[in-house]
Parts: C-alpha cells; structure tokens; sequence
C-alpha cells in the first residue's frame, strides 16, 4: 500500500489500520506538520515494525532507534553517525500531489553524496567537496535550486556537480 508523504497524524491512522509493517520513507516538513516521533511509538505499541529509509523516514527512524524503530540506507547511517543533523538535510520544496509530489529543491544528502562521489573520483580534493558542502547548506532548502547552488560555486565544480547527482533519496 503506497501511501504519499507523510504528515503528522498518518502514521498513527495507518497504525489503527493493523499492519505487521510500516515503512516510513518520506514527509511534509513545511506546509504541513511532520509526523511527530509519538506517533512512530504509538505505531510499535500497536505491534507494528516501523522502517524508516531515504528521508524523513531515515531521520525519524534514527532518532526512534532506541525504542525498536528500524533505520534503514546511507541517510539513515548518516543521521545515525552525526554526518548529517538537521531536518533540512533532507528536506525539499515540492509541488501537489497533482505533480506527484515533483521536487523544485535539491536535498543536501544528494549533494552531499554527488561530492562524496567526485573526491572520490579526485575530481575534487576532498577540502574542496567540504568547502563546497558547506557553502550549499548554508542555502535555506527551499531556495536550495540549481541557479542558487550555480551562483556560489566554480562554474566546472557546479557543472560536475549538475550532471553527476546521485539522487540517494531515491535509493
């Protein structure tokens, strides 16, 4: 049952519902409430296993680990181990469900693993691709779009950048 992103509120309905399992992979976090840690547990004293993966999911799953959520993928390693620590990591301005949900941002863990990627690559040093990470996540996430991220890099590094991007959200 593939449900749209979460808000506050969904994963306690969903829990109501019954299932063994629910996997939690993304959420609103700017026009509607996220959905809130409470109801993650409400689900796992129903019974009910929660996976988070790719998101919020992998966020929220993380900071429920302790109580018998299951995170799950690289964003969730990277919540898990202090790499990433904001909601804005993740985080994405996105159109209607009409638009199936089209994202207008870039999330800071694709960047993060594009530049990742190309030090590895020794296209960038890796000073280089922390210096770049750093400049990017200072833009608020729902300006973070290709233009704004074109105007505060070297035009070969966005290019590399651009056409290169690891969408790890997706995996």
């Amino acid at each position: 049952d593939l449900r749209p992103p979460a808000q506050q509120g969904d994963i306690a309905a969903a829990a109501l519902e019954g299932p063994d399992t629910l996997i939690l992979l993304d959420g609103f976090f700017h026009q509607s409430l996220a959905p809130w840690h409470k109801e993650i547990l409400f689900a796992i004293e129903q019974g009910c296993r929660v996976i988070g993966a790719g998101s919020l999911g992998a966020l929220r799953a993380v900071e429920c680990a302790r109580y018998g959520a299951e995170p799950v993928g690289i964003i969730a390693g990277w919540y898990a181990d202090g790499t990433c620590t904001d909601d804005a990591d993740v985080a994405v301005a996105h159109g209607p469900a009409s638009e199936d949900y089209k994202s207008y941002t870039i999330p800071l863990v694709n960047i993060r693993a594009t530049l990742d990627a190309l030090s590895a690559d020794r296209f960038l040093t890796t000073a280089e691709a922390r210096k770049h990470l750093a400049t990017i996540s200072r833009i608020y996430y729902p300006e973070r779009t290709w233009s704004a991220i074109e105007s505060v890099l070297p035009a070969l590094d966005f290019q590399a950048l651009k056409h290169n991007l690891i969408d790890q959200k997706a995996k």
